[in-house]
């Protein structure tokens, strides 16, 4: 599936695409940092957990033994990287709410609410001990509260879309 937002009955896809928009269009709350180096790691992080962790972690859905053990793996080291990027910071983007805190808010929870479905621990405390903190974080922001279903809902979600990549993956 692919995200669209239709403002004023133009049609504009894909996420990142799509929270640009939303940053130049609605300007009295930024989620884009108006110093242009900043703008442009927000960007760089943006990217990087929409292309390479959510990418990664997605390989191993569907995945037994050695082949789920890798995307594990390799998830977890890109992790490694965003968690190095949280160290003394309350969102990824500073002091507050971001873009990237919104790309990543997806991963982090599809992550780690998936974990107990799965059997593995993806983003462990003792590994991840920034991420857990930042997920705290996120959790006190209304916006991202009203944002997030229903753990038992979105099990169910994360479990149907398991199911149709497992059967991808087979054919």
């Amino acid at each position: 599936m692919i995200p669209v937002l239709v403002h004023n009955g133009k049609s504009i896809s894909e996420s990142l695409v799509i929270l640009e928009y939303i940053d130049d269009t609605w300007q009295n709350n930024p989620i884009l940092p108006q110093d242009p180096y900043e703008k442009a790691m927000a960007r760089f992080w943006a990217k990087f957990v929409d292309e390479q962790i959510y990418v990664t972690a997605m390989k191993g859905v569907g995945k037994i033994g050695e082949e789920r053990d890798a995307a594990v793996e390799a998830t977890r080291d890109l992790l490694k990287l965003l968690e190095k990027e949280l160290v003394g910071k309350d969102f990824l983007g500073g002091k507050s709410l971001g873009l990237v805190d919104i790309v990543a808010t997806l991963v982090a929870f599809w992550l780690m609410r998936s974990e107990e479905m799965v059997g593995v621990k993806v983003v462990p405390v003792e590994i991840f001990p920034e991420i857990h903190r930042w997920v705290k974080n996120l959790l006190e922001v209304d916006v991202i509260k009203k944002c997030i279903p229903p753990e038992d809902e979105h099990l169910s979600y994360i479990k149907a879309r398991m199911d149709r990549l497992k059967i991808k993956s087979v054919q």
